[in-house]
């Protein structure tokens, strides 16, 4: 009878250890399975963190992108879609001149571009200190300083464009010297927009008068240039694109070949 207590009493001691063991791996298990469920939960978070960070590359990506488009566009004012012509129908090449002459000199404006276009007028005109000429007062003057040789009367429509970007003193490769007027035409109180194939309504002006000088070398200079200047006229304002203009290009000023 001892003996079957002791069996017995072996067989429930194994018995309990099994169990033991059995709860062991439960635990075990359970606890591997919940480490193995949030290894997959920091996975799937770090897997959606870095798609929020590519999406954010993206977007900033996108930005830039938009940003160099519109700096694109707002650069296009060089380009061959944009042009405009200068013609002077009742103008002569090569005129033979007398002091106080008035000759001839109408420049009409087009754009010959595709886009919608702001078109500004530049002048050059011839200056020296070298040469006399008769003022009003029929007195002989000896210039000090520079003097322009030819004077023109801008028409209605058209208005200086002021500040330093636009005008100044120009001096050509052969030594030429230039005062430089720009001009823009104005129409309901705005810079007017040229669509394509317009011809601005209103000529600069019509006619420029010799001074009426008293000696003049046959070298010095006596032409006078017009040159058109155009701009895009989508993207901004007329004077932001034209500050533009002269941000790009470093100056207002075009010059003359």
């Amino acid at each position: 009878m001892k003996t079957n207590k002791k069996h017995k009493s072996e067989s429930n001691n194994n018995a309990n250890y099994e169990n033991s063991m059995k709860n062991k791996i439960n635990v075990t298990t359970n606890a591997s399975e919940k480490n193995n469920t949030s290894r997959i939960r920091t996975i799937m978070i770090e897997i959606i963190a870095m798609l929020v960070f590519v999406a954010i590359v993206l977007n900033y990506k996108t930005i830039l992108a938009f940003a160099t488009h519109n700096d694109s566009q707002k650069n296009e004012i060089t380009t061959g879609s944009i042009s405009a012509k200068v013609e002077e129908p009742h103008y002569t090449n090569n005129q033979i001149v007398v002091p106080n002459q008035e000759i001839a000199k109408n420049p009409t404006f087009t754009n010959n571009g595709v886009l919608k276009s702001y078109i500004r007028a530049q002048v050059y005109v011839p200056i020296s200190n070298k040469v006399k000429y008769v003022n009003e007062n029929e007195e002989l003057i000896t210039p000090n300083e520079e003097i322009e040789l030819l004077t023109y009367h801008v028409n209605q429509g058209w208005e200086e464009v002021t500040g330093s970007t636009f005008s100044g003193i120009y001096e050509d490769a052969k030594g030429n010297r230039y005062k430089v007027r720009t001009y823009k035409y104005i129409q309901g109180g705005v810079e007017k927009v040229i669509n394509p194939e317009e011809t601005i309504d209103k000529t600069l002006f019509d006619t420029v008068k010799i001074i009426n000088y008293a000696d003049l070398d046959k070298a010095e200079n006596l032409n006078i240039h017009v040159s058109a200047l155009a701009i895009q006229s989508d993207g901004g304002t007329a004077e932001d694109l034209w500050t533009a203009f002269v941000n790009q290009n470093g100056t207002g000023i075009i010059g003359v070949k």
